[in-house]
């Protein structure tokens, strides 16, 4: 109906190794949405109502399952901070944990 909604829960496809092609595809649709959500935002939105930050981190591929955990409970825990009584402004939090050159 065009409003926004908790779930309480997160809305994620599985990190399992084995995603069937249906799944990845689902999985790079909502990737490229989130992009072009951040662009839009970029182009339309006052600096002071949005913030972007990162790191390059030299990374072992096999931490990644522990890494994703702790993106998820860091996710929880701006979800506890932000919300209250005065909400009225959706946000999206989108944390991308990507390789900054291709994986061998």
């Amino acid at each position: 109906d065009g409003s926004f909604h908790r779930t309480h829960k997160h809305i994620a496809t599985p990190d399992s190794e084995k995603l069937s092609p249906k799944t990845h595809d689902l999985k790079k649709r909502i990737h490229q949405q989130h992009l072009e959500r951040a662009m839009e935002s970029l182009t339309k939105d006052d600096p002071s109502i949005r913030d972007i930050t990162w790191v390059n981190i030299p990374s072992d591929p096999k931490k990644l399952p522990q890494a994703r955990e702790i993106i998820r409970k860091f996710q929880d825990d701006m979800i506890v901070l932000l919300e209250s009584d005065e909400t009225t402004v959706p946000y999206r939090l989108t944390v991308q944990l990507v390789p900054v050159v291709s994986p061998k």
